[in-house]
Order: structure tokens, then sequence, then C-alpha cells
């Protein structure tokens, strides 16, 4: 599997949407990166959204995923993007097939129905 694009918004330290291609200009050329930054910048939930993106869960904490929203966030989303190598059935060659994969969460606000 190879991850095309992460899109997210509102998880844990990270408010508001964002959008990274890794298949585009500075990271498609790199080959391999780090994710380096200062505590709480934002590193974990990277993994995080990928993670929740792809399994609806995140592996390394116990917490409901709902508990991953911003504060003050009404709604989380993340959405991954990725391409395997799939066998194709007529002729048995190997195609290239691209997926995406999505978890959203809305919190319910005082007055809404249950």
């Amino acid at each position: 599997m190879k991850i095309i694009s992460l899109r997210f918004a509102n998880l844990n330290s990270l408010p508001g949407p964002y959008y990274i291609r890794f298949d585009a200009a500075p990271l498609a050329d790199a080959g391999l990166f780090a994710i380096t930054g200062p505590t709480g910048a934002g590193k974990s939930t990277l993994l995080d959204a990928i993670a929740v993106g792809l399994y609806g869960r995140v592996p390394r904490h116990d917490r409901q995923v709902g508990e991953m929203v911003s504060r003050h966030a009404p709604q989380a989303f993340s959405e991954v993007e990725f391409e395997v190598f799939e066998t194709n059935a007529d002729d048995g060659q190997a195609v290239r097939v691209r997926y995406r994969s999505r978890w959203e969460v809305k919190r319910k606000t005082r007055g809404e129905d249950k």
C-alpha cells in the first residue's frame, strides 16, 4: 500500500483543515522523510489521522476516537487516499488501484436530539 494523500480536520492539537499530498513535491521526491517538530506540534496526530482514516481507531491508546476531536470543534474527519497493486482477474497482470477511506465524527450540541 502506498499512501497518496491525507486530508483531515480538527484532530487533537491540530484544529482546522489540513491536506498533505505525498505524491507531489517536495514529499514525492524525498523517498524517505522524517516527521519532526517540538512537543505538541502534532507529529503523533498525523499518524493518528492515518490510522483512524484507514481503520476507524487509533491503536496507540485506548481513548474513544470521538475524544480526538479538537477542543470546541463540532466535528472532525480523516480521509486517506492510497493505492495498491492487485492482480487483474482477466489476464493476471498487476494493476494499480486507488482507494479512499474516510472516518468522520460529529459532536452532539446542546438541544440536539439524542
